[in-house]
Parts: structure tokens; C-alpha cells; sequence
């Protein structure tokens, strides 16, 4: 890297650290004098000139294997004039989680953008699809746009296999759901009895005694004695206004 490109990363990062702080506390906007005031809108122009160029260094040198964002993010970052349109090339599978949410044409928009990636969709059958408001006479009203899932349910060849167990609920929370859109076949793999197991009070040790922190094995916790374990329940209790 250049003294040049460590230079915009150095400035970048301490404009980026500027503007979250105030996006962390945006009170504080209220109380800035002028000269604040100023800085944080050339920090904000900063940010907004170099991003592109942030992201074209990041690529050059430390290139990601993974790139995370929602649909309509990506389709922003990917674009005629997306940040990352260059980049995608390296690219050769697309994951949409919960693609029951996932509209129709979102599928077709990212076949357009990227021919050459194989799609992967994961989403539950039974869930419902997306609604939206929208004039009558847009193309999805007019032309039925589906969910994904909707789509790769319809067709032949996809086999579908639903998962029934859930271990992320309370039993009782899944009783709704069996009934209006399971048919019953949605199974709990915890019992009830075990859904408070591990969960504790804000600052209180895992044993409930003087050990600072303990493992969890099985339904039971058992006290630890790392000392790193020592050191952080008493920032926790701190944190969380307990001494």
C-alpha cells in the first residue's frame, strides 16, 4: 500500500469514527458550536467522496470471501453505478435467507445483475409471503409477482423437505403457527421446563453464589475458575450498574 492510500485510510477511518460517534449519541447535534458543526460536515463529505475508493482498496488488498447485505442493498452496491459492480466477478454463488420474503422480481433483478452466479434460496414453505403497499398499476400488481418460495414450490423439480423442529421458541409460542400454518406437524425440541436454563439476572454469576462466571453443560451450569472469568464479572456487574 502507498503512503498516498494509507494517508485516505487513516482520514477516512478518523472522518467514519466522527460521524458514529454522533450517530451514537445524536443528542449531541443540539449542543455542537459551529466549529463542530463544521468538521462533521467535512467529515460527512469525506466519507462520501472516498467510500468507492475504500472499497476498491479493500478489494486490492484484503478482498472478501463473503459479502453480507439485504436484497435491496445489494441490488444498490451492484448496480449500473454500484460501489461494488467491478468486484462481482469473483463471485460465483448468491444465499437469500428467508426467501419467502423475497419478491419475484428481486430474483430476476439479481439473474439480470449477476448471469453468472448460481442463486441458493432457504426460507420456510409455510411462511407468508410479503405484502406491500402499492399502486394497482405497478408491474408486480399487474403481473402477480410471487415469493420466492412461492415460485420454487411450483416447480417440478424442486423437492421440498420441510424442517420441523424448532428449538428457538417456548413451546406455548409455537402453538399459533402449528395451527394456522403447520397443520400441526411442528415439533418443539426443548421442553418447556428448560427454557429458563442459563438465563440470568443483569450481574449476577451464573451459580447464583460468589463464582463470577460458570459453563453450561447439559441443563446445568457449572462454576468456573479462569481467571480471565474473574475479571469480567465485575466489569459486567459495572456495565449493567451493579457495583
Amino acid at each position: 500500500m502507498t503512503s498516498t492510500e494509507r494517508g485516505i485510510c487513516r482520514e477516512f477511518k478518523r472522518s467514519r469514527e466522527a460521524l458514529e460517534r454522533l450517530l451514537r449519541d445524536p443528542e449531541r447535534a443540539l449542543l455542537m458550536s459551529e466549529e463542530e458543526k463544521e468538521e462533521c460536515f467535512i467529515s460527512d463529505q469525506y466519507v462520501s467522496r472516498h467510500l468507492k475508493k475504500m472499497v476498491d482498496l479493500m478489494f486490492r488488498y484484503h478482498a472478501p470471501s463473503v459479502i453480507f447485505a439485504t436484497t435491496s442493498s445489494l441490488i444498490n452496491i451492484i448496480g449500473r453505478k454500484g460501489i461494488f459492480k467491478k468486484h462481482m466477478a469473483r463471485f460465483t454463488v448468491l444465499i437469500g435467507d428467508e426467501a419467502s420474503q423475497i419478491p419475484e422480481p428481486v430474483v430476476v433483478t439479481f439473474a439480470m445483475l449477476l448471469p453468472w452466479v448460481r442463486q441458493v434460496y432457504i426460507g420456510d414453505v409455510h411462511q407468508l409471503e410479503p405484502h406491500v403497499s402499492g399502486p394497482a398499476n405497478s408491474s408486480v400488481a399487474i403481473y402477480g409477482a410471487r415469493s420466492t418460495m412461492k415460485i420454487l414450490t411450483d416447480a417440478r423439480a424442486v423437492l421440498v423437505a420441510p424442517l420441523r423442529t424448532t428449538f428457538r421458541s417456548h413451546p406455548a409460542l409455537i402453538e399459533l403457527p402449528n395451527r394456522v400454518a403447520y397443520e400441526g406437524s411442528l415439533v418443539s425440541g426443548v421442553r418447556a421446563e428448560d427454557r429458563g436454563a442459563g438465563v440470568l439476572e443483569p450481574g449476577q454469576p451464573p451459580d447464583g453464589e460468589g463464582n463470577p462466571t460458570g459453563r453450561y453443560h447439559g441443563h446445568r451450569l457449572l462454576s468456573g475458575t479462569i481467571p480471565s472469568d474473574a475479571r469480567a464479572c465485575p466489569l459486567s456487574r459495572h456495565r449493567n450498574g451493579y457495583g
